[in-house]
């Protein structure tokens, strides 16, 4: 756990149970593009919350990991998918409610659809490598999660 500076308080947090005010853990987001400039997005398991929705891969950093660790372990975890850290391109922090969101990118040199994913049980049940328009759409239709939408807005300026 952190305080708002970003400073270690020294304890963790057991996931599930609401964070105490002014402690904020961190998220991770990972947006790989691949050679044709298509997203990959993954659709959450309708067992989670925001359920059936469409994002990039994304989650809480583990007690003992740094941000760049955890961003790789939960792309690998969620779509099979291994980078490397010199891969993560930084494409913005930002401080929300009880947490720092830290997301990357990873541009790949390769159609999307030559590589074999694999979704994580319980986590994600489908991808999609989505082009601008497909995007958009998505969006238009509230079928991203908040975060992806944020990070679209992002892609777009680079």
């Amino acid at each position: 756990m952190y305080d708002a500076n970003r400073n270690p308080l020294g304890h963790t947090h057991p996931r599930g149970v609401p964070i105490k005010k002014g402690e904020y853990h961190i998220v991770v987001q990972v947006c790989v593009i691949d050679a044709r400039g298509r997203l990959l997005l993954t659709k959450r398991h309708p067992d989670k919350p925001l359920p059936n929705l469409w994002e990039a891969s994304a989650g809480s950093v583990l007690a003992g990991e740094d941000v760049l660790t955890g961003a790789l372990r939960e792309l690998r975890e969620e779509t099979g998918l291994q980078a490397e850290r010199e891969m993560l391109i930084p494409l913005f922090t930002r401080m929300r409610d009880d947490n720092f969101l830290d997301s990357f990118v990873v541009r790949l040199d390769v159609d999307g659809d030559s590589i074999a994913l694999t979704m994580q049980e319980g986590e994600t049940v489908d991808y999609v490598w989505a082009d601008a328009e497909t995007q958009c759409r998505m969006e238009k239709d509230g079928l991203l999660v908040p975060i992806a939408v944020e990070a679209r807005t992002y892609l777009k300026k680079r």
